[in-house]
């Protein structure tokens, strides 16, 4: 261990470097603030990414190698708030990137734009109207005959048989069916397209 120095009435606390740290020592159960970097021994680049994937996720993730594949490799393989490669504390200073965590280490994220978000709601409204009762009863509500599920199989594209080109044939004409249908609808002559299929 280095860096012993502490002085409580100045509020100095030296860094302090440990070394051969394990995962069961009391350091490593709880988050660090402070000037003090244990020092983990692992075996290679998965060992290091399995220990940290065994643990919750932290608020932020650093990383330092002159392989930016390896860069790579530990950010697709792990999850973090966030990540800074050969540098520290950096993200946090850009408003150009969300600063947040996730799981354990916090949920939504601000600076900016991010900040506007994560306090917003965006609520889903769907509004129709109910002239399309016409259509519904026809289509979407029970009872279901043969003649509504052979009507939705072929607006699908589902028609045994089909496939390939014939499939992308059978969704255009799904696709124009439905330009006609909504043609006679806002002409308010729903009924006889409908007699033609139930």
């Amino acid at each position: 261990m280095t860096g012993r120095e502490m002085d409580a009435e100045s509020r100095f606390m030296e860094l302090s470097v440990l070394t051969d740290v394990t995962a069961d020592d009391e350091l490593m159960k709880d988050e660090i603030f402070g000037p003090i970097l244990p020092i983990v021994p692992v075996a290679d680049m998965d060992g290091a990414i399995e220990f940290i994937n065994q643990r919750e996720k932290p608020l932020a993730l650093y990383v330092f190698s002159r392989n930016s594949k390896f860069i790579n490799h530990v950010i697709q393989n792990t999850s973090s708030g966030s990540v800074c490669a050969n540098d520290t504390v950096m993200q946090h200073a850009l408003e150009t990137l969300p600063f947040g965590g996730v799981g354990a280490s916090g949920f939504g994220a601000y600076h900016g734009q991010f900040t506007f978000e994560t306090f917003s709601h965006r609520r889903a409204c769907l509004v129709r109207k109910q002239a399309m009762e016409g259509i519904n009863k026809r289509l979407r509500y029970p009872p279901y005959t043969d003649g509504k599920m052979n009507f939705t199989m072929r607006l699908l594209g589902k028609t045994p048989g089909a496939r390939g080109s014939g499939k992308i044939l059978l969704l255009v004409s799904a696709a124009v069916a439905l330009l006609a249908v909504a043609a006679i609808f806002v002409r308010g002559d729903v009924a006889p397209l409908m007699k033609r299929f139930f």
